[in-house]
């Protein structure tokens, strides 16, 4: 089928490990805007944007919004944030557009079939059509900005507002006036330079999370060096010897700042440096980010890993830390993208380490309607308790869909 057929997408367009995402000055909007990085830097995109009447008109008219927010809406915080916001008639408007464009533009169709479909970003789409999955990156995007913006600028709408909220108060005198400030160095002297339509919520909303410290997303970047040395050893690695790909150990936050790993973490390693050294698998991930209490300077992998190889004897060639996950959905999630990102076998199972009421919680049915609330879908298949500690699953491949509704951890 030519990938200009619009119904159906060739299968070897799907995720490809081998791809390399772009990009930008802007790591974070990179992250969690990938979408808008494409459209921005992939040259015959953009020039298809730039010279399409309707998203031509809707730049101008969206610049020129923005940059009288400094003379219509004066002090009003309020005012500067409805003007960034995307109303869900415009949302729908735009998408429609897009799918218009997708029909006779040979950009967009490589746009799919080069970018959209091998960075396994938006795996969830990957059976629909082209169009629809331009559409729904589009709508996906223009969500995550409304959701960062209403969430850091009026502390509104916030999925987990214990962990992932604003750093300061933000009905407070000092964090308005820097709201205002902030709009007007945008509109005065970033926005006369905009070329596109979505620049101005992608600007506010990527600042949002810089003046409040949230970088989460993208600490300890890329994974690739983090963990470059076992990432090296999966490449020569023979798999046949072990029942399992890797054991997943689950992450606990500590309560206190000044504990750098919870007792619950240490028993957890505990668990899996005897099952590691049992044979059972060759690696053990540690999955967890910096999380509990609010703000933490300490992230939950990188201290696991720390204690397993200082405290447990295992090579630091063995120990994997996913450092992201800020939920138990998400450390299923990320633990797989780090399997079907690399050289791991993505049809093996995984031994899952965690306390014995966790487990009880991961095998109730609500576990997966929560993820299918949270996530979209269910990151893996078969999953079963073992032991009183121990259970195991199959990872699912549409864990690589970046979910930018979690600014702190897509």
């Amino acid at each position: 089928m030519s990938s200009f057929g619009g119904n159906l997408l060739a299968q070897n367009n799907f995720f490809q490990k081998s791809y390399v995402p772009l990009k930008s000055q802007n790591p974070i909007g990179d992250r969690i805007f990938y979408f808008y990085t494409l459209l921005q830097y992939v040259p015959e995109v953009a020039q298809t944007i730039n010279n399409d009447v309707f998203f031509k008109k809707l730049t101008n008219e969206k610049i020129e919004t923005f940059k009288n927010t400094v003379y219509k809406c004066d002090e009003q915080t309020a005012c500067f944030i409805d003007k960034v916001l995307w109303s869900d008639a415009e949302k729908e408007t735009i998408a429609s557009e897009f799918k218009r464009l997708y029909q006779t533009s040979k950009a967009l169709k490589n746009l799919v079939n080069n970018h959209l479909l091998p960075s396994g970003y938006f795996e969830l789409y990957k059976n629909d059509t082209g169009e629809e999955i331009v559409a729904k990156a589009w709508k996906d995007a223009a969500n995550a900005s409304n959701y960062i913006i209403k969430a850091y600028a009026l502390n509104d709408g916030l999925l987990y507002p214990k962990i992932d909220s604003a750093t300061y108060e933000v009905k407070s005198k000092y964090y308005q006036d820097l709201l205002n400030q902030l709009f007007k160095k945008e509109a005065i002297y970033e926005g006369k330079g905009y070329k596109f339509f979505f620049q101005s919520s992608l600007s506010m909303a990527t600042l949002l999370l810089e003046i409040n410290n949230r970088d989460e997303a993208i600490r300890f970047r890329p994974l690739s060096l983090t963990n470059s040395q076992a990432y090296q050893k999966a490449k020569i690695t023979t798999w046949n010897k072990y029942p399992y790909t890797a054991i997943l150990v689950l992450g606990e936050g500590p309560e206190y700042a000044n504990i750098p790993l919870s007792p619950h973490g240490k028993l957890r390693c505990q668990i899996a440096a005897a099952k590691y050294k049992e044979g059972t698998a060759p690696f053990i991930i540690v999955s967890g980010g910096q999380v509990h209490p609010f703000q933490t300077p300490h992230c939950e992998a990188i201290e696991m890993r720390k204690y397993l190889i200082e405290h447990c004897g295992i090579p630091a060639t063995d120990v994997i830390a996913e450092p992201h996950a800020r939920h138990t959905t998400t450390n299923f999630r990320n633990a797989n993208r780090i399997i079907f990102g690399n050289d791991f076998p993505t049809n093996g199972k995984l031994m899952l380490i965690t306390s014995k009421s966790h487990l009880d919680y991961l095998t109730n049915e609500n576990f997966n309607k929560r993820c299918i609330k949270e996530l979209g879908y269910i990151p893996y298949t078969s999953l079963k308790r073992l032991g009183q500690y121990e259970g195991e699953y199959t990872p699912n491949i549409t864990s690589l869909y970046l979910n930018s509704l979690e600014p702190l951890d897509p």
